[in-house]
């Protein structure tokens, strides 16, 4: 039976003895076993090796991101927003295709989601002014 082991934040280990203990078991993985690390950066492993190899899928943040229609389709038909294509794009410009939900603030108390505009949405955006990283 497979099972998966998660290695979440893996860009946080900067212990090399931890990078090799890792390493080995990638090279001796037993047939029931996934790893998955979850990282913001490459880690010091092959893998170049490992993906020719056929053992690994890689997923970049450009494979997660949302495309224009992507988020046209999530605001619109799944939150009900009826906003336009222009609003669309500029808030899919704004977050890098990442999507969150809107979520009320204070300054912008969200009754009825069906008619919020961009600039009102920004605001509501998770994150406010920051960079999406």
């Amino acid at each position: 039976m497979p099972f998966v082991v998660v290695l979440d934040d893996y860009h946080l280990i900067q212990e090399p003895t931890i990078h090799g203990y890792v390493s080995f078991l990638l090279e001796h993985l037993p047939a029931p076993l996934h790893l998955v690390l979850s990282t913001r950066a490459d880690p010091p492993f092959p893998l170049t090796l490992l993906g020719a190899r056929g053992q690994m899928t890689e997923l970049r943040s450009s494979d997660l991101r949302f495309t224009d229609k992507e988020t046209a389709e999530f605001l619109n038909k799944l939150l009900g927003l009826n906003l336009s294509a222009e609003d669309v794009t500029a808030l899919a410009a704004r977050t890098e295709g990442w999507i969150a939900e809107p979520r009320p603030t204070k300054d912008y108390p969200i009754s009825s989601v069906s008619s919020i505009r961009y600039h009102r949405l920004g605001y509501c955006w998770p994150g406010g002014n920051q960079e999406i990283v």
